[in-house]
């Protein structure tokens, strides 16, 4: 039987791959379709409040970050600050993980 804290339990490919391609994005000078990335990073951010549950600041912090990655009303910085962002909007991802692997290992 799945448990419900199981059934809301975040992908390890979400958190990860999101938290990675904002990285990458931070430390290197990529083609325009690699910044398809507001898509992929709005999507993530609004999949990941929603199947946060009980964890509301995080909620709030996931909610900030779709709407600042948003592909349709675009928020512009120079790229300097976006680095600073890209990096800053990876550690609630990684913080997801860590807060999934220390909940499994309570199991």
């Amino acid at each position: 039987m799945i448990s419900p804290d199981q059934d809301r339990r975040i992908p390890v490919a979400v958190w990860l791959t999101t938290a990675l391609l904002l990285i990458l994005a931070a430390v290197g000078s990529w083609p325009y379709g690699f910044y398809m990335l507001r898509l992929v990073v709005c999507v993530a951010s609004i999949f990941v409040a929603w199947r946060l549950g009980q964890h509301r600041p995080l909620i709030w912090v996931f909610i900030f970050i779709a709407i600042l990655y948003n592909p349709v009303f675009r928020v512009s910085f120079e790229r300097d600050t976006w680095k600073i962002l890209n990096v800053v909007s990876a550690l609630p991802y990684v913080v997801v993980g860590f807060l999934q692997r220390s909940r499994r290992a309570d199991r």
